[in-house]
């Protein structure tokens, strides 16, 4: 008899060797706690087989802005079935069961990023809408020394200092999760396991936040007025050129000045391509869907960076 329910603490040894066995790698627990801890409760469910986790998919609670309105939404994450228990529409199961749950805590919609294999399933859901696609803009930097860039090397970290900086000088954007000093903080000072920096340009008048990651530096945040984006760009470009790294950002190609700077500065669409949709659970988030070329989304949007 399996049993659908929502995570307690006492499970999280299971799912960290569920993760293990379904993806290949690492799952901190303190990272698990930070992220799918809402109201001083989990939001995140499980099915059990009598005493063995089985499968397992977690929600991350933001709010999303749009015109006027806000809406509290989930977004969904670590999604995973034991490999004996995928051939009998469990998954599907447990996706209904959660999002039953979640209509309980007034949330409106589910915004989901499955990658491609997963991609295939989720659009059998009637209920589920694409929203966006997007491929990964990327830029190469190589120089003759060939000299990695690493974490340890001397960067900005982000504080909070610079947070209030940002959200003084900038309002958020419609049709994107509503950027609040809160949600920044949560998001990448209280993040458990990643170190994020921050660039800032024009007496801290425009911001990029980023990761580094083996070689990679990742955009997870750019903060700035449409006549600084493409300088203040260019200026980071430059402030990496003695390091071998490769550039990574999003860009809605709806947003077409800050599109059209990353090309101008070199970057190119490329993989991997990233996919979001959503499940509406609130037909007045109806509008979530019916405007896709209005969404304004960065990488920091998903758990991977």
């Amino acid at each position: 008899m399996l049993q659908y329910r929502v995570v307690k603490k006492s499970d999280i040894n299971q799912i960290i060797e569920l993760f293990e066995g379904v993806f290949g790698g690492h799952l901190l627990r303190e990272y698990y706690v930070w992220k799918y801890t809402y109201n001083n409760a989990f939001s995140s469910y499980c099915v059990f087989d009598k005493d063995i986790l089985v499968a397992h998919v977690g929600y991350k609670i933001n709010i999303l802005l749009s015109d006027s309105k806000k809406y509290l939404f989930a977004s969904r994450h670590t999604s995973m079935v034991k490999k004996e228990y995928r051939s009998d529409g469990l998954y599907l199961k447990l996706i209904k069961f959660s999002i039953l749950k979640l209509q309980e805590k007034n949330i409106s919609f589910v915004m989901a990023w499955p990658n491609i294999n997963n991609m295939k399933a989720t659009l059998v859901h009637d209920d589920f809408f694409p929203i966006f696609q997007t491929s990964t803009l990327t830029l190469k930097l190589r120089t003759k020394a060939e000299k990695l860039i690493k974490d340890e090397l001397i960067f900005t970290l982000l504080s909070t200092d610079i947070i209030k900086a940002i959200r003084q000088k900038h309002s958020n954007d419609t049709f994107s999760i509503n950027k609040s000093f809160s949600y920044l903080q949560d998001r990448y000072i209280d993040h458990p396991v990643n170190n994020y920096y921050v660039h800032c340009y024009q007496d801290k008048s425009s911001f990029i936040i980023f990761r580094i990651h083996s070689g990679y530096v990742n955009i997870v945040e750019f903060f700035s007025r449409s006549d600084l984006f493409s300088p203040h760009l260019e200026d980071f470009i430059e402030s990496l050129g003695e390091y071998s790294c490769v550039i990574q950002s999003w860009c809605s190609i709806f947003e077409k000045n800050k599109y059209s700077s990353f090309l101008r500065s070199g970057f190119l669409p490329n993989e991997p391509i990233f996919q979001c949709g959503a499940y509406v659970l609130d037909e007045r988030a109806s509008d979530i869907i019916s405007s896709p070329n209005k969404f304004v989304f960065s990488m920091g949007d998903s758990d991977v960076f």
